[in-house]
């Protein structure tokens, strides 16, 4: 009927409540395209520090969703930076499109 609660610690299978940031991404790949999966939706740009020049050439980032969307974006030797349109108070992630002009998912 359960385990001892004579012993203090966490309980298996919880972690501890940490915030999310607009600077935690996930990626996967397909089709030589890599696409950068936003936590939490960023305020004005995201950034995306694995990205940055030379790591890779990106030609193209487009936002998904209903409509996708082509953004403007710039590179820099510090990060990928992509500006988003506005959220519409929206807690949705965001989920971008990276096309480069050698294959990203060999990053």
């Amino acid at each position: 009927k359960g385990g001892s609660t004579a012993n203090a610690g966490p309980r298996i299978g919880r972690r501890p409540n940490i915030p999310i940031t607009e600077a935690e991404f996930r990626f996967t790949t397909n089709n030589g395209n890599l696409y950068a999966f936003g936590l939490k939706y960023p305020a004005v740009e995201a950034k995306i520090h694995s990205l940055a020049s030379p790591a890779a050439k990106v030609e193209r980032v487009t936002l998904l969703g209903v409509a996708p969307k082509p953004l403007e974006f710039r590179q820099t030797s510090e990060a990928l930076i992509v500006t988003m349109p506005p959220s519409a108070g929206s807690t949705q992630p965001s989920t971008l499109r990276i096309e480069g002009s050698h294959s990203l998912g060999a990053l």
